[in-house]
């Protein structure tokens, strides 16, 4: 146990975090696994950590997005916020920052690949910002967020553009495009408002609403991304 906490304040650093209660971060790092194996003074574990966190990220990523997207619609805005808090990614910069070297866990729970399992990875990042949170406030977590989560390049890319990724979705089943179409237009011309539907086949697969054409139109991709398992069956059937 010494051995792998040794490691921690290195991880931590790489974090921007210089930890003022080391032992918020020692608990952070602890499977519910570990605790069959452990010493008797080991009682706590990640969990309680993990779910401190969810809070501070969703307030702390909400602000991010909407400040940084002034002219982005609400539906936008949610997709996003959802790519960047998704389990996956924020794995993925668990194992950049090397979390698999300090996580404490049962020796089955290791053996079965636990340092390289995302959700393992995922949550004990979670509980380290639940941790920062305690330890030195939401500011510094909120510093964190922006410096490492919101700065990902990973959801950047894939939530630039919906309208490309509905079409990839559909593209990897035919050789089609979504059609957008115009349902409405409302409004003076200083305060328009598009409903605008995304369509295969003349099947509505999506709609969305937005200030202008193309902000209408990247809304309706989103809900059809997210309606995809409603009209995947039409593409299934074509292949």
């Amino acid at each position: 146990m010494t051995d792998i906490f040794s490691q921690l304040p290195q991880v931590l650093l790489g974090l921007g975090i210089v930890p003022e209660d080391i032992s918020l971060y020692q608990t952070a790092c602890i499977h519910r696994s570990f605790l069959n194996e452990s010493p008797r003074d080991i009682t706590a574990h990640n969990e309680r950590l993990e779910f401190l966190w969810d809070a501070a990220l969703e307030l702390a990523m909400t602000h991010l997005i909407y400040t940084t997207y002034p002219d982005r619609e609400e539906g936008w805005m949610t997709d996003l916020r959802s790519g960047y808090v998704r389990g996956t990614h924020l794995a993925a910069i668990a194992q950049d920052y090397w979390f698999a070297d300090i996580i404490l866990m049962s020796q089955g729970e290791r053996n079965a690949g636990g340092a390289q399992n995302l959700n393992i990875l995922a949550d004990t990042f979670e509980a380290i910002l639940g941790a920062l949170y305690i330890d030195q406030g939401f500011d510094a977590v909120f510093r964190v967020v922006r410096d490492i989560v919101f700065a990902s390049e990973r959801v950047k890319t894939e939530s630039k553009d919906p309208k490309s990724r509905l079409q990839e979705t559909i593209q990897e089943h035919i050789n089609a495009t979504p059609l957008y179409t115009v349902l409405s237009e409302e409004g003076k011309d200083h305060a328009k408002v598009f409903t605008i539907s995304a369509s295969i086949w003349g099947v509505t697969i999506g709609t969305g609403v937005g200030t202008n054409k193309k902000l209408a139109q990247e809304a309706a991709a989103i809900d059809a991304l997210r309606q995809k398992d409603t009209w995947e069956y039409l593409l299934q059937a074509e292949k």
